[in-house]
């Protein structure tokens, strides 16, 4: 028997969205059903997919590894950070002023998140508990964020937002005290080993957001014709000219970028940029490493800047770069 999606039968989820679609413009609605790693949570969405869909919706579900009420260590050390990740992507893909977080149902853990989240990227987040006769919203607020020590720190929030196993021992020269509520300390079998929390994942995620419209940071275009990016010659473990293609893709898109050297290959690392200091004139430059078959290979990336405030920025750009333009 049909029913009125206003009844309380239908559930808080359906509930709230009828209130939200009361202020919503009348043409363009898409709805992305987030769900836990459950079976529970794979058929909620699934039925309210179809739903949406009969309506003539655009409607999506996705899937948050991690967010299972059975592991509650994995829950909360990756289930909520994927959660945030994929609010945002979402967020910075629509677009923050034609985005609306509902943040109705599920674990309270997870409306915490998306209110944070909502607050960060500057979007509404409404919620609607299952006894209340309409939705309350958490209006974006003027939230501001230390852009300058994610930029000190940019090498790192990439490589563990990738998943890197990072020790905390290799980071304790650059560590600073203000990190701490947004990467924790792991320990694996004794060593320590550091981890985003689901605020450092929001932090990150709203600042990698704004890195592009820091045009006051930004380098300027390198001057006169670049030096062609040159390989030395052996083959690469026969992904010579596809690496080749790659570097000077990315040279192309990036003018602040001049020369592209590569500078070895190493056993073991981890993949993106690193602000290194000549050993001969101090100058800074970034170092891109990336995997090439079982090897890690590393290219030198001269960028066309004085300031070591540019230098960080072109790094983090080109980390940014590297998400969408994996080798």
């Amino acid at each position: 028997m049909g029913r009125d999606p206003d009844d309380r039968l239908c559930g808080a989820e359906i509930n709230s969205i009828l209130l939200i679609e009361r202020r919503m413009a009348p043409a363009g609605r898409s709805v992305y059903f987030l769900h836990s790693e459950t079976d529970q949570g794979r058929r909620t969405a699934e039925v309210l997919k179809r739903y949406y869909e009969a309506k003539r919706w655009y409607a999506e579900t996705r899937l948050i590894k991690g967010l299972r009420d059975d592991k509650p260590g994995q829950f909360r050390s990756e289930g909520l950070r994927r959660l945030a990740r994929e609010m945002a992507a979402i967020v910075r893909q629509r677009g923050p002023q034609l985005t609306i977080i509902n943040a109705t149902g599920g674990y309270k853990a997870q409306v915490a998140i998306a209110v944070l989240l909502g607050q960060a990227m500057g979007t509404t987040v409404y919620y609607k508990h299952e006894r209340f006769n309409d939705i309350i919203d958490f209006p974006p607020m003027p939230v501001s964020f230390d852009f300058q020590l994610w930029l000190r720190h940019s090498d790192l929030f990439f490589a563990l937002d990738r998943g890197d196993l990072v020790a905390y021992e290799e980071y304790r020269p650059a560590w600073e005290e203000a990190l701490e509520p947004l990467i924790q300390r792991v320990s694996i079998d004794g060593p320590y080993y550091l981890e985003l929390t689901p605020v450092g994942q929001i932090f990150h995620e709203r600042l990698k957001t704004d890195l592009p419209g820091v045009a006051s940071l930004r380098p300027p275009a390198y001057p006169g014709p670049r030096p062609r990016v040159r390989l030395k010659d052996h083959d690469w473990r026969g992904q010579r000219a596809r690496l080749e293609a790659w570097l000077n893709r990315l040279q192309t898109e990036k003018d602040y970028v001049g020369a592209i050297t590569d500078a070895g290959f190493e056993r073991t690392g981890r993949a993106g940029c690193r602000v290194m200091p000549d050993p001969v004139t101090g100058r800074e430059f970034v170092r891109l490493r990336v995997p090439v078959a079982d090897m890690w290979a590393d290219f030198r990336v001269e960028i066309a800047a004085a300031a070591p405030h540019q230098i960080r920025w072109a790094a983090a750009d080109i980390d940014l770069w590297l998400e969408q333009n994996p080798l």
